[in-house]
């Protein structure tokens, strides 16, 4: 499936007619449909006179896959929902429930780390508050300790390297004030995203029911994420040392070594490919999920997205099998 192309303006009258075997635009509708094209502006605006100016979603993102674009070398059956989109050539080739919730887990941080990156500096200190590091049993955690200090470049990478869900609670607070504001700005910018079938409770993805995603809401939120070089820096890193400024005055090395399997080659890709970066997440509700940025040896990226894999092998062999279809045609 292959993204509009952008080369016509809707008339502002009261039927707004589009020359769709050129554009792919569609007449108003009342937002029924997923990602109605009109659904979308930095103000939430709905078609307005400055219809000449709208962004309309599809003229620069792969195309919302309306319905299951299938694979028969793609095995379903232990995933929930799942997705290929080409970076290079705005292609949606697979898809697979793309476009029904499903539970983020951690790859909601890489919502967070955009915004972070957009709102505030690297070298910017943080203290860490006691909120932060107040977490569930079993939480991943990035290391911190009340009263620590810690730069945002720091706790950027132990967001998304080590998951801190301790690192994701810091940094919204040194955003927003608050994780609840900083939720806030999470949905608001989901929506100017083109993401308008999520809601976001936290920063880090710790279950929560109002707290979901879909795979191409995923895909909006990562592609606009990849486009600074400083996240790419980050998700592409395999081993980090940075600097913990402990409360009681000394100073502590921490290295975190990346836990994306496919960066550091524990789970194998097809030799066509080269892995940029990436985030997972699991939780007992959302299950194994991952988002991953490869490139082809003809220079094409690509997003995959695999989402409520049962198990880490399922959802290797997944991620796989979408890499492989997706190079034979």
């Amino acid at each position: 499936m292959k993204c509009t192309n952008k080369q016509s303006v809707c008339v502002l009258m009261s039927v707004f007619l589009c020359i769709t075997s050129l554009t792919g635009c569609k007449e108003k509708q009342a937002l029924e449909k997923p990602y109605d094209s009109y659904a979308v502006t930095s103000e939430e605006k709905s078609i307005s006179s400055d219809t000449a100016n709208m962004d309309y979603l599809g003229a620069t993102y792969c195309e919302v896959p309306e319905t299951d674009i299938l694979s028969k070398t793609v095995d379903t059956e232990y995933v929930k929902a799942g997705g290929v989109f080409n970076l290079t050539t705005k292609e949606t080739p697979y898809a697979f429930h793309a476009t029904e919730k499903v539970y983020p887990a951690s790859t909601t941080k890489i919502l967070t780390a955009y915004l972070v990156l957009k709102n505030a500096k690297l070298k910017d200190s943080v203290v860490i508050s006691k909120e932060a590091v107040m977490l569930p049993a079993g939480a991943s955690r990035a290391g911190l300790n009340e009263g620590d200090e810690v730069s945002v470049e720091g706790l950027l990478y132990g967001l998304m390297m080590v998951s801190g869900n301790d690192a994701a609670k810091a940094l919204a607070e040194h955003v927003s004030g608050s994780v609840e504001a900083f939720s806030e700005l999470m949905n608001q910018t989901a929506k100017e995203l083109g993401a308008t079938h999520s809601h976001f409770v936290n920063a880090n993805g710790i279950h929560d029911e109002n707290h979901y995603t879909t795979v191409y809401d995923l895909y909006l939120i990562m592609q606009k994420a990849c486009e600074d070089s400083r996240f790419l820096r980050i998700i592409g890193t395999k081993k980090k040392t940075i600097t913990i400024h402990r409360a009681s005055g000394y100073e502590k090395a921490m290295t975190y070594e990346s836990g994306n399997r496919f960066l550091t080659g524990s789970f194998k890709v097809p030799s066509s490919y080269k892995v940029l970066g990436g985030k997972s997440g699991t939780t007992y509700n959302a299950g194994r999920c991952f988002v991953l940025l490869a490139e082809t040896k003809k220079k094409e990226r690509y997003i995959f997205i695999v989402m409520g894999a049962d198990n880490g092998t399922h959802m290797a062999s997944y991620m796989k099998q979408m890499m492989k279809s997706v190079r034979k045609k």
